[in-house]
């Protein structure tokens, strides 16, 4: 059993920690914090809903200077408060959305040996709760102001902050994390997660349908189905 108030301790222990390393590292960066909500972190270790499902992004691209204090994009005070107000935040939450529900329809698909040839990712419905249900994390979480990632400069910061990015995953514990950014996804891998015994799963970017991320275009050399294959072989599936 998953004791939540040691959990939501460590993470917020996590967190200012990691506030003063990037204020070591760049003065002029500030902190968005990502994971799993502080409020609901039940939802995400319910111990009945598995597998548990992590996503990794590049970065957050805010470029609102004025959000600077922004506590988390996942509390009620951050990002996730502002899902009926900003139009950009809601596609990101809903791509999330999707995303998720497709792979545990996979995972569900794979279990009883199923076709898996078409897949859709606009068929999935969209409940602003099923945010609490997985989790994501950021590999840069320093706002800078960039509107569009620089592969070169997240490799850089994956190599800065990869200690502290292992310890974060520790933490959310997940069964399967799906890698999304063709040109980094397989540093990320190699630099954080290698070693941890964790199922990983490629896709060139979180908002290409699920077609486009074949072999060619991610960093694993397999299709997006063939590595869901391997990952849900022996993952067991409640949800």
């Amino acid at each position: 059993m998953v004791d939540i108030a040691e959990k939501r301790k460590q993470m917020e222990d996590f967190w200012e920690r990691y506030e003063k390393h990037i204020k070591k590292c760049d003065v002029n960066s500030y902190l968005i914090m990502d994971g799993v909500s502080l409020e609901k972190m039940d939802v995400y270790f319910d111990q009945h809903r598995i597998p548990k499902i992590l996503f990794v992004f590049k970065e957050s691209n805010e470029s609102d200077a004025k959000d600077r204090k922004c506590k988390s994009i996942y509390q009620e005070d951050g990002w996730f408060g502002s899902y009926k107000n900003s139009r950009r935040d809601k596609r990101g939450i809903t791509k999330m959305i999707k995303w998720y529900q497709c792979v545990l329809d996979i995972a569900e698909r794979c279990r009883n040996q199923k076709e898996l040839d078409e897949i859709d990712i606009k068929k999935y419905q969209v409940d602003p709760e099923t945010i609490y249900k997985f989790a994501f994390i950021n590999m840069s979480k320093r706002g800078q102001g960039k509107k569009k990632s620089e592969d070169k400069r997240i490799v850089e910061i994956i190599e800065q902050d990869k200690e502290l990015l292992r310890e974060e995953i520790k933490i959310l514990d997940p069964d399967v994390i799906v890698i999304g950014g063709k040109n980094v996804s397989r540093q990320f891998e190699d630099k954080v997660i290698s070693g941890m015994n964790k199922k990983s799963i490629h896709i060139a970017h979180f908002s290409a349908p699920v077609g486009y991320n074949d072999k060619k275009y991610n960093a694993s050399g397999e299709t997006f189905i063939e590595q869901c294959r391997k990952a849900f072989t022996d993952v067991k599936i409640e949800v």
